[in-house]
């Protein structure tokens, strides 16, 4: 892991599409999000999924010191 300050966002416009199609279908049943870097990635995701009437499970891909820092509140 690199400790270069790079902070990618890690839900996007294309990623909150990606969301919306994935939430819509029931061929899905779990959502892997990359560069977590907080624990508010995870939570935005996880209201557009309660939102949607689904349950699953999110994957966190921690890529950035940003989130090796945040990954006891990242996992809660």
């Amino acid at each position: 892991m690199s400790s270069v300050e790079f902070q990618p966002r890690s839900v996007t416009e294309k990623s909150l599409q990606d969301l919306k199609h994935v939430l819509a279908s029931p061929d899905y049943d779990a959502i892997a999000l990359s560069y977590v870097s907080s624990e508010s990635d995870i939570l935005s995701v996880r209201k557009m999924v309660q939102d949607a009437g689904r349950t699953m499970p999110i994957i966190a891909k921690i890529e950035t010191q940003a989130g090796l820092e945040n990954l006891d509140r990242i996992c809660q």
